[in-house]
């Protein structure tokens, strides 16, 4: 007997619910990874831009872009975000100084950038930076991936999974 599903089946049978995840469903490991990748991303975003800003505000001389701290201004809309104090030390440690510019709008931190008022933005998913360009007909690329969040299902009809049912469409946010 298979156990694919089968097309012509009636909509009153019940989904099959998936397997548990193996490992215990433990995401520790995962994050503390996802963050210390993070950080050492915009940490190489920041000395890129640091690199950047020293060449053009002193000449390009090396020596006094290493004697000097540079302020980095990074737009998110999740300056609350608890790998931001660790990140701050680490770039101070560098001599570099992380302003962050805390936006609730996600439309914001495009345009932001666009106009020079931030130096980076830390916030969107590939699509949704396409979306813009396209859309403001601007050309803004991305420098490095960050983690990827995971999203909750939300319902207030539903308490599990298995109680939607099947073939049922939802909505999803951009």
């Amino acid at each position: 007997m298979s156990s694919t599903p089968n097309p012509g089946a009636s909509d009153n049978e019940e989904p099959q619910a998936l397997p548990e995840k193996p490992g215990g469903g433990s995401h520790k490991g995962l994050i503390i990874t996802a963050v210390i990748v993070v950080i050492a991303i915009i940490a190489g975003l920041i000395v890129w831009a640091t690199q950047q800003n020293s060449g053009s505000d002193n000449g390009g001389s090396a020596a006094s872009g290493a004697a000097a701290s540079t302020t980095v201004r990074i737009g998110t809309t999740e300056a609350g975000a608890k790998f931001w104090p660790i990140f701050i030390k680490k770039a101070a440690d560098q001599g570099i100084t992380i302003k962050k510019v805390d936006f609730s709008d996600y439309n914001q931190p495009n345009r932001a950038l666009s106009q020079g008022q931030i130096d980076l933005n830390y916030f969107q998913h590939i699509f949704f930076l396409a979306n813009y360009n396209v859309e403001n007909k601007d050309n803004l690329i991305p420098l490095a991936s960050t983690y990827i969040v995971p999203l909750a299902i939300y319902s207030k009809k539903h308490t599990k999974i298995s109680e939607i049912p099947a073939r049922r469409q939802g909505r999803h946010p951009q």
